[in-house]
């Protein structure tokens, strides 16, 4: 009896401890971080990067692409540096304009590593923040709703009025400039998205609001 106990709680423990594991990966990154900004760097600009941060961006890759076990790791690592600098970047409350509850973030780093499959997971996940530096959240606030026919995603008012007022100056849009996704604000996205070349849907994905703040004026 006590043998047959032992076997069905095995998988339970295992369960338990992978999320332990998880949870600890991503706090890990965190002071690994805090630990890197703090002091920077030793006198000759070197610093030591450690767990999923020194992967070649080869091996992420290829863990995406064969849906590894070890994702769940990279997403919580990658999460890891994100509070970090949300934390020690000053005058800035998120650099991720958008809840993120499936990994957006990490998988821009991804996209990056596709295309750079010989840098290190860390170098790309640090090109990702500076691309970002566009859509930063300057300021705490509530987040608000956007919609598109059935797709919903949750974005902070400030970027949405940085994306209106560009729209108005681009020709895209008809004011307000209020921080309010309505009809208005949707179809200035599309033309704006048919104009860049990028998928037609008026959501104000990420891909596209880097690329709207970044377009030149008339």
């Amino acid at each position: 009896m006590r043998s047959l106990e032992q076997n069905t709680l095995r998988p339970h423990w295992r369960s338990i401890v992978s999320e332990v594991i998880r949870l600890c990966c991503g706090i890990f990154a965190v002071l690994l971080m805090c630990e890197q900004h703090v002091q920077a760097a030793d006198l000759d600009g070197q610093f030591s990067v450690q767990g999923i941060g020194t992967l070649r961006c080869s091996e992420i890759v290829q863990k995406v692409d064969t849906n590894s076990p070890d994702l769940v790791a990279v997403v919580a690592w990658s999460d890891g540096v994100l509070t970090a600098q949300n934390r020690l970047e000053k005058g800035v409350f998120n650099v991720m304009p958008f809840s993120d509850p499936v990994g957006i973030f990490t998988m821009l780093a991804v996209n990056l590593c596709r295309q750079k499959p010989d840098l290190i997971y860390d170098s790309a996940v640090v090109q990702v923040i500076n691309l970002l530096k566009p859509v930063y959240i300057l300021q705490s606030s509530e987040q608000t709703t956007a919609t598109v026919g059935a797709e919903t995603i949750k974005i902070y008012p400030q970027l949405i009025i940085q994306a209106q007022e560009r729209l108005i100056k681009l020709g895209y849009m008809n004011g307000p400039s209020d921080g309010v996704f309505g009809t208005a604000t949707m179809e200035g996205m599309k033309k704006f998205q048919m104009s860049a070349s990028l998928r037609v849907t008026g959501m104000p994905d990420v891909i596209s609001l880097l690329a709207l703040l970044r377009a030149e004026g008339n």
